[in-house]
């Protein structure tokens, strides 16, 4: 698709027809919401977060897990990995917009 194409796209509101979010490249991955300020700083930030404050399913509490990240606004922020040894999670990469 060219810049031009997605000019024309944009005033006719169909760009969602071929932009995609970018999470959804990852749906295979369990989703994770932080569920208070203080954890939303820490992944905005780009910390690791304490595993037993959020909201995991114990079958996604497996070393070396993926999980797709949601910020208190429910945006899509980045990738991280579960680390079953320190009850942790850790960032593995971050799709911040600003």
């Amino acid at each position: 698709i060219t810049l031009s194409q997605l000019e024309d796209l944009m005033r006719e509101e169909r760009v969602e027809e071929y932009i995609k979010p970018v999470d959804r490249l990852f749906l295979e991955y369990p989703k994770v919401k932080v569920g208070n300020k203080s954890e939303h700083a820490l992944l905005t930030n780009g910390n690791p977060l304490a595993a037993r404050k959020l909201k995991i399913d114990d079958k996604y509490r497996v070393d070396g897990q993926w999980l797709r990240l949601y910020d208190l606004d429910d945006r899509f922020v980045a990738l991280y990995k579960y680390e079953t040894e320190k009850r942790r999670i850790m960032p593995l990469k971050m799709f911040l917009n600003n």
